[in-house]
């Protein structure tokens, strides 16, 4: 049996790691990217093939996408990871900061894709997995920028898994809830707010609060249960469209589809005492 071939990007933490890790223990062969190569040491010893790839430099794409082609003439699946998550006060995040959110997760994503998609319909049954997020179907306040850049990776995947169909390529989205990875810790420490004193002083305290409790002290996927729900959407001969993990993500989608916007928008507003 021909032994699978899988592109990971933002492979050296989270769920990236740990979807690289698993499809080598089942055999694949993996080639996991980051940034910076120095951080993915782990997954070279234990059998993949590591490289740098920036998703924001069309340069370090090609050069990992030629070396597949030269060594495989084919890939079966891209795994998009790469990304980071911009939260703060809409009116205080700048355009330079708007720019570099989308220019990692959405037109990251978007020439990753592009690049590999003649290596994916030489594969019998090529894949592509974006790692999306609750956030791209709920947005919730202090995020709405990452929640735009996670509404158009769930537009992009919609629109290819039609415009790829007659090619037996299948585009699957992934939708985590809370992780217990670096991601909040990292978001929080980036955070874009005013100073004291200011307007925004209870939506932010009241907000932080809420994201601390209910998303950081409840249920939490660990990033090896996200990388098994991959590997499904991977080998799955009829894979479904969306995977959802957490019972908070699967909530939040039900209550999103139940309620009236406004019914919704009271609701938070309530729960996060936002005034």
């Amino acid at each position: 049996m021909k032994q699978r071939t899988a592109l990971i990007t933002g492979s050296s933490s989270g769920i990236g790691l740990a979807a690289a890790k698993y499809l080598v223990q089942q055999g694949w062969k993996v080639y996991a990217t980051a940034r910076n190569a120095e951080n993915l040491k782990d997954l070279e010893s234990m059998g993949a093939f590591t490289y740098a790839l920036d998703v924001t430099l069309q340069e370090t794409i090609d050069a990992v996408v030629n070396r597949i082609q030269e060594e495989n003439g084919h890939l079966d699946a891209v795994i998009n990871n790469a990304g980071f998550g911009l939260f703060g006060v809409f009116e205080y995040i700048s355009d330079d900061m708007i720019q570099k959110q989308l220019e990692t997760n959405v037109l990251g994503l978007a020439r990753v894709i592009r690049t590999t998609l003649p290596l994916l319909r030489q594969s019998e049954d090529g894949r592509i997995v974006n790692i999306s997020s609750i956030a791209g179907i709920v947005s919730l306040p202090l995020g709405a920028w990452y929640s735009v850049s996670k509404f158009a990776v769930e537009a992009i995947s919609d629109s290819l898994r039609m415009e790829l169909a007659s090619q037996h390529i299948k585009v699957i989205s992934i939708q985590p809830g809370p992780v217990a990875s670096n991601f909040g810790q990292v978001t929080r420490k980036k955070m874009v707010i005013p100073e004291p004193d200011g307007v925004y002083d209870t939506v932010i305290k009241n907000a932080m609060n809420f994201f601390n409790r209910d998303f950081q002290k409840k249920e939490r996927a660990k990033p090896e249960e996200v990388a098994q729900l991959i590997y499904r959407a991977l080998t799955a001969k009829k894979p479904k469209t969306r995977y959802r993990i957490t019972t908070t993500a699967r909530f939040m989608v039900f209550i999103k589809w139940l309620l009236p916007d406004k019914w919704l928008d009271a609701i938070f507003i309530k729960q996060v005492k936002l005034k």
